[in-house]
């Protein structure tokens, strides 16, 4: 979300305190803030989407669902298929 928020939204500026938060709590610095609560979620021993039945192949449907979905319309930050695509290959 952060890289597609338009500089100085505020959009970008409640990203940035969520990733400042992630990074006073868990360790890191802001900017790796994503990476480092997706550690701390393995490491905590959260399972992965595939782990919890989520077909690899479904992915790319499941991207193109997303940018017609209604909670998809309540994000204040409009992603692009290859950015939602991306979360849940990282999600797997």
């Amino acid at each position: 979300n952060r890289d597609h928020a338009e500089a100085g939204s505020e959009a970008a500026r409640r990203l940035d305190l969520v990733f400042a938060t992630i990074a006073e709590r868990l360790g890191g610095t802001a900017k790796d803030a994503p990476d480092t609560l997706a550690h701390w979620a393995k490491a905590a021993g959260l399972p992965g989407l595939t782990a919890m039945g989520f077909a690899p192949d479904w992915q790319h449907k499941t991207a193109e669902a997303a940018l017609g979905a209604s909670s998809t319309k309540g994000n204040p930050v409009v992603l692009p298929h290859a950015a939602l695509l991306d979360a849940l290959r990282r999600a797997a």
